[in-house]
């Protein structure tokens, strides 16, 4: 506008859920983590009060993100048998009581 530079504003719910599934899921695909994206559209000059907040809960429900993500899968161990030298060798029993009954009841 004229000599005037404007930045974009504070955005609404349903203006700052659009803006996050376009930076992730949008024309690059990025799929990047929650910092990396609050981040971004920080510098793309976005802002809301709970923005990191939004974009970490967001990445961590996207199905793509914990499909593929490196670093979050426990290593693989081989499985061993568990076998016990009669049936029923280990059983426990908690005995507790009596309990004082609730004035209303």
């Amino acid at each position: 506008m004229g000599q005037h530079l404007y930045r974009k504003g504070c955005l609404e719910n349903e203006e700052s859920a659009y803006v996050i599934r376009e930076v992730h899921e949008g024309v690059c695909d990025t799929h990047i983590s929650g910092r990396a994206l609050a981040s971004k559209i920080a510098r793309a000059g976005y802002y809301w009060p709970m923005l990191r907040k939004d974009c970490m809960k967001y990445v961590k429900k996207c199905d793509k993100c914990q499909k593929f993500a490196k670093g979050h899968k426990a290593p693989l161990e081989r499985l061993h048998p568990v076998t016990s030298p009669w049936p029923f060798f280990k059983w426990g029993v908690d005995i507790l009581g009596p309990f004082p009954r609730h004035p209303d009841k």
